[in-house]
């Protein structure tokens, strides 16, 4: 019991844990728990104690489910309830947990429903004197049934709420009668039953439980006076236990916090929704204010938290900051409308954030306080663009949202688009996918003996008209004015969702590109930016990795003309250089040893929304394509760095960040570690032209005449997009380079 709960637990002290020997110690752990369990088991098989070979084994399906095998884990359930008869507790408690994985693996749902009532008449069976884990597992039940229905329906079957209650909300039994679906009724009477089994010996954390849920229910049915009346009671209940001790500082929060942190968000959200809904404005902000506030400590307090109440916190600071953003459009005072916005970045703030844990399935990733400098920060001619994607739980609201910060000068809320965050997606997709399509038009105009100027400049006419202008008047004409008020010339954009992967240098006004009026960076949040001073111009140490070597599976790079070119920028201080047989992951940990300010690989690579299949090709791929760098333990020899990398430059064919989720993960690699910057590419870039930008830019860097990264890859795409007699024009082989993270 005591290594499967500490499976999946995070040290409250984030300080040199990182994700790898997180994981590292959740294996171990796991690994432990597997041990010991095959001994009790055969200290149990020995003796012949049925009770105790159903306990053991009922405990390695739970081992077993929490490593996702859930074949495994309905054998070891199966085999435990043969021999739990004479114990009605541990058979209820196995039958649950059959009944969970049928829900979970979500494969059958004609069984899982049938596992959850037969679990559902072993609980009813039990004993009064039981009430306790009768109650518990009677709630549980109702979310399995919950979570069915939910698997069942539709996801886009909701249908507007009505402009006021239905008659059927009055009473109880006319509700009960109007609930169409036989899930919904299982709900109902489960969470009725577990109120009723709990009068006996209260417990009030399964009361609020009861109460919320059922609350939750009622507001699926537009019953809002019923829902608001039996949320507060569940916040009410949820109250009564003493309160956490706790040993940090947590924004926005009173210094005794409540016990059950967990279940007062859950709660707080649920009335914030209900509030809003009944148009309750201010109200609905005090309940999400709170709610955030109970986020925080459950996410701090406590060592670990569930994927899914990670994925909660994304979508509740998402409907907090649109919550937010909504009011200040209809606030007239200055000073309040600054308030709600200011607020409203915070979530933002705060959504991304959740986001990188997510991704890293690490509570620790956002700890790392990144490093700024003493002077007071300035926004001096720099504005911080957040495109928000936001859907307010109905898809028909979904919509495109604008917030501009401009430092002293304030926060604008700019007029949002009439456009769904859907069809926005469509149009990012549709231009990435024109975009890269200039690759294969290149190569057949250079095969037919076509020429490939011609054939790259109609491509790139059709590439403005349909696309590149249309997302710049989308995205850029409702800020463009505020950008020319305030003489802006770098715009730092946070991204949401699927703009991570758009290219929004190759913007088009009908002029001129995007990237020839502003420099550019993206970053997932200023909090989440290591502002640090960057490295001495007059001291660039730079490490160079590289793989010529053919791998299985990709194409051959020509990586030593790569880092040749760059080895020449007479700037740099130090060059040391990884290539072929030196460049393995035991020589890049031996070198991480010493201090650089640049840190360069032009290898393939494979990105990917899952942090543990993103990874770089080292030598140890030539001989095994299997064996290679991943992204997790690329963070973990970061780590050991003397002093962070001011710039981490990942080139090469196939290192491309194409996936939304990818950008994130290099984000938070980037943020892990304490490097300032990363620079890598949205798309499989043309080798001969990566080759040059990155060469331009290292030159940039090093002779002093450019302030900040982001204006020398500015400078750098312009060189390659005006020089080189035209070769480089098109987007395709300049606006790919994204610069990730601190732009000084």
């Amino acid at each position: 019991d005591v290594y499967l709960a500490m499976g999946s637990l995070e040290s409250q002290d984030c300080k040199g844990v990182t994700t790898q020997t997180r994981q590292a110690a959740l294996r171990e752990n796991q690994q432990r728990a597997k041990e010991s369990l095959h001994l009790a088991k055969g200290f149990a098989d020995e003796i012949k104690h049925p009770l105790l070979q159903a306990s053991i084994l009922n405990q390695q399906g739970n081992l077993w489910m929490t490593q996702k095998n859930y074949e495994e884990a309905l054998k070891k359930y199966g085999e435990a309830t043969v021999l739990a008869e004479q114990d009605k507790l541990l058979k209820a408690k196995i039958l649950m947990n059959i009944a969970q994985t049928m829900v979970t693996q979500d494969t059958n749902h004609e069984e899982a429903q049938k596992a959850i009532e037969n679990a559902t008449t072993e609980v009813g069976g039990l004993s009064d004197s039981n009430s306790h884990d009768k109650s518990f597992a009677l709630i549980a039940l109702a979310r399995f049934w919950e979570k069915l229905q939910k698997l069942q329906s539709s996801e886009n079957s909701q249908s507007s709420p009505p402009v006021k209650e239905p008659e059927f909300c009055s009473t109880e039994s006319s509700f009960k009668q109007k609930l169409q679906q036989p899930e919904e009724t299982q709900r109902f009477n489960l969470l009725t039953l577990a109120l009723d089994a709990n009068k006996i010996q209260e417990d009030r954390r399964a009361v609020s439980y009861a109460k919320g849920y059922l609350a939750g229910l009622y507001l699926e049915k537009w019953c809002y006076s019923h829902a608001k009346e039996l949320t507060e009671q569940a916040i009410f209940y949820a109250q009564t236990y003493p309160h956490l001790m706790t040993g940090y500082d947590v924004k926005n929060i009173e210094k005794n916090v409540w016990g059950y942190p967990e279940l007062l968000f859950q709660w707080e959200w649920q009335l914030g929704k209900i509030l809003k809904t009944q148009v309750q404005s201010e109200q609905a902000i005090g309940a999400y204010g709170r709610a955030a506030g109970h986020l925080e400590v459950a996410r701090k307090n406590y060592a670990s938290t569930t994927p899914t109440f990670g994925k909660d916190g994304e979508t509740f600071y998402s409907e907090r900051a649109d919550l937010l953003l909504q009011l200040a459009r209809v606030t007239t005072g200055e000073d309040d409308k600054q308030n709600l916005l200011k607020a409203a970045i915070d979530s933002i703030e705060s959504r991304q954030a959740a986001s990188l844990r997510n991704y890293f399935r690490d509570e620790c990733i956002t700890e790392i306080s990144p490093s700024k400098d003493e002077k007071k920060f300035s926004l001096s001619h720099t504005a911080v663009f957040y495109p928000i994607l936001l859907q307010d739980g109905n898809v028909s609201n979904e919509m495109i949202k604008f917030s501009l910060n401009l430092g002293e000068d304030g926060v604008k809320l700019l007029l949002q688009p009439s456009i769904r965050t859907s069809e926005l997606k469509n149009q990012v997709y549709a231009f990435r996918q024109k975009i890269e399509e200039a690759r294969t038009k290149d190569q057949k105009a250079t095969q037919d003996g076509l020429d490939r100027k011609e054939v790259l400049q109609k491509h790139l006419e059709e590439l403005l008209r349909d696309h590149a202008q249309p997302l710049y008047q989308l995205l850029i004409d409702p800020i463009v004015g505020e950008l020319d008020k305030y003489q802006i010339d770098t715009l730092i954009i946070i991204p949401d969702g699927t703009l991570y992967t758009l290219p929004f240098a190759a913007l088009h006004d009908g002029k001129q590109f995007l990237i020839e009026k502003y420099a550019l960076v993206v970053t997932p949040g200023l909090q989440l930016t290591n502002l640090g001073s960057s490295m001495p111009r007059d001291k660039i140490a730079a490490l160079l990795n590289g793989l010529s070597e053919k791998v299985e599976g990709f194409g051959q790079l020509d990586a030593r003309q790569a880092l040749d070119d760059i080895s020449k920028v007479q700037e740099l201080t130090k060059v040391d250089r990884l290539e072929d047989e030196t460049f393995t992951i035991t020589n890049l940990q031996k070198s991480f040893r010493n201090p650089y300010s640049i840190v360069h690989f032009t290898t393939h690579g494979h990105f990917d929304k899952d942090p543990n299949n993103t990874f770089l090709l080292t030598y140890e791929s030539v001989a095994d394509p299997t064996h290679f760098l991943t992204i997790n333990h690329l963070q973990e020899l970061l780590s050991d760095t003397g002093k962070p990398i001011d710039l981490l430059t990942l080139s090469a064919c196939e290192s491309a960040l194409g996936d939304e989720n990818a950008a994130l993960g290099l984000a938070g690699v980037a943020l892990q570690t304490g490097i300032h910057s990363a620079l890598a590419t949205l798309w499989r870039v043309d080798a001969n032209a990566a080759n040059h930008l990155i060469r331009y830019f290292y030159n940039n860097i090093a002779n002093k005449q450019l302030v900040t990264k982001a204006q020398m890859l500015k400078d750098a795409q312009k060189e390659l997009r005006t020089e080189y007699n035209g070769d480089y024009s098109h987007p395709y082989f300049w606006a790919g380079f994204l610069l990730v993270g601190n732009w000084f």
